[in-house]
């Protein structure tokens, strides 16, 4: 079940790819997760890191992210089409803190975070920063991140990451 709704399936044939193809269009909604980008209700982002190179752009909030997605002001755009529309790392427990958010050149930023040891057994009354995210985007000819990760409690632990990545391809004049 690729997730169509059930009158698509009936309609859908296996692609040389393996992956179910429809003849019908899929709406927005289907397609992105969203039924339309509501910029005109949105206030600008005053926070926003943004990164140029060339004819790439990006804007990503505090953290790092592209979120929520579908966000007009947030992306990464060629041009005046935006290539991601969601772009967001999350991990086990809470969601870590900012420490700092910097652009060191106008291509390359740093973002600082930290989740404290209180998810993982430690006094929430004297929260210690357990582990430590480094993330670093560079924007060349693609946008390539680095992720660090340090643990700095005395034991190991089991930590998971996830990477939210989402294209929606929009016209940013639209």
């Amino acid at each position: 079940d690729m997730s169509l709704p059930a009158d698509d399936r009936a309609i859908a044939e296996p692609s040389t790819e393996g992956l179910l193809v429809s003849d019908r269009p899929l709406s927005m909604e289907q397609a992105v997760g969203y039924a339309e980008l509501p910029c005109d209700r949105e206030m600008p982002v005053s926070d926003a890191l943004g990164l140029k190179h060339d004819r790439l752009f990006v804007l990503v909030d505090r953290y790092g992210n592209i979120a929520p997605p579908g966000r007009c002001s947030l992306g990464l755009f060629e041009d005046d089409t935006r290539i991601l529309s969601h772009y967001e790392l999350t991990g086990a427990c809470t969601r870590p803190a900012k420490l700092s958010a910097q652009v060191t050149q106008p291509y390359r930023a740093q973002i600082d975070l930290a989740v404290t040891d209180h998810a993982f057994g430690g006094n929430p009354w004297d929260p210690k920063h357990a582990i430590y995210f480094r993330r670093e985007i560079v924007l060349e000819d693609v946008m390539v991140e680095r992720l660090t990760l340090t643990n700095f409690l005395t034991r190991p632990i089991d930590y998971w990451l996830e990477l939210a990545v989402g294209c929606d391809f929009a016209d940013i004049f639209e």
